[in-house]
């Protein structure tokens, strides 16, 4: 079997942006923003799926800039 591929932090980003255009064009809960936003969430859980990817995204998501 194949080894698993982790979507990086710029393939994240671009879909949580391809989320927000879609909810700002359409509204929130239409169908595309949700369907992105899906998307999104199953990206996530694919990365988070080691306790330490996950709580490194966090870190970055949430720090001071």
């Amino acid at each position: 079997m194949g080894q698993r591929r982790f979507p990086t932090q710029d393939e994240l980003e671009q879909k949580r942006e391809e989320m927000i255009r879609a909810a700002m064009q359409y509204g929130f809960s239409s169908v595309e923003a949700v369907k992105r936003s899906q998307e999104l969430d199953r990206m996530l859980n694919n990365k988070c799926s080691r306790m330490s990817d996950c709580l490194s995204l966090g870190r970055r998501r949430f720090s001071v800039q």
